[in-house]
């Protein structure tokens, strides 16, 4: 027997067609604050990869790999998300009032630069 959802239950010999969820998820995003900090101080708070799993939720860990002139080159980040689970490894370019990034390798993510 087999019976759906607002349908009366009828005997029938074809077996039923599983029901799938499809979740689309954006494939770019971008985002843009204000903050009220000297540029110095922002750019301490974002070289301070170790700490990042105190105030980012889904992030289980983040360790620098290697460095260049004292500051983080290559950063490995494991990040436990509802929706993405991965463990990847960014490449840091630095300037005195901005800092850039690319992904160099990820088990799921295949692009991330900013």
């Amino acid at each position: 027997m087999i019976w759906r959802a607002g349908e009366e239950p009828s005997e029938r010999s074809e077996p039923s067609t599983p029901t799938r969820t499809l979740w689309l998820v954006a494939d770019q995003t971008s985002a843009s604050i204000d903050i009220a900090a000297r540029p110095d101080e922002i750019m301490a708070v974002i070289a301070d990869f170790e700490h990042y799993p105190d105030w980012v939720d889904s992030m289980k860990s983040a360790e620098v790999l290697s460095f260049v002139d004292g500051n983080a080159k290559t950063v490995r980040m494991v990040l436990d998300h509802t929706l993405l689970k991965d463990d990847y490894v960014l490449a840091y370019g630095w300037k005195p009032q901005a800092v850039t990034w690319t992904l160099l390798e990820g088990n799921l993510l295949r692009a991330m630069e900013g």
